[in-house]
């Protein structure tokens, strides 16, 4: 057990020396980090899914709404999908050097909004938005 306590100290110990010599060298040959800030207004996200139980994840569900779906995708049938919208005209900047701290119910679209600023979004939504990154 003391031998455990002792090889984490001296990890602490090399980590800490790390960074200590990475910060004497940037400052020392004037590298200068570059810094992001990024600025999103009216960010807009809306998706589709299956409504009641059609949208509950069994497997008549999924055999009927695979076929459904491809009749659809021929136009034979309409679809069964309600769109709704994820999120609506959310604007913010984050800026560098900041902590930034997203906060929020369940199911409010924290996720979808760091998805969406990172261009991850899924391919049922849909994204309307304008964004910029600042170098």
């Amino acid at each position: 057990m003391q031998n455990e306590i002792s090889a984490s100290c001296d990890i602490g110990k090399e980590n800490d020396k790390f960074f200590i010599n990475l910060k004497q060298r940037i400052e020392r040959f004037g590298i200068e980090i570059p810094s992001v800030e990024l600025r999103f207004e009216h960010l807009s996200v809306d998706g589709e899914a299956y409504v009641g139980s059609s949208g509950l994840p069994t497997l008549p569900n999924f055999t009927i709404n695979l076929l459904l779906g491809f009749l659809n995708y021929l136009r034979i049938t309409p679809s069964r999908k309600k769109k709704f919208t994820i999120l609506h005209d959310v604007s913010g900047i984050i800026k560098p050097g900041r902590l930034t701290l997203l906060l929020g119910p369940p199911s409010s679209g924290k996720t979808i909004l760091l998805q969406a600023l990172a261009g991850l979004f899924c391919w049922i939504c849909s994204i309307r938005n304008q964004y910029w990154i600042y170098m």
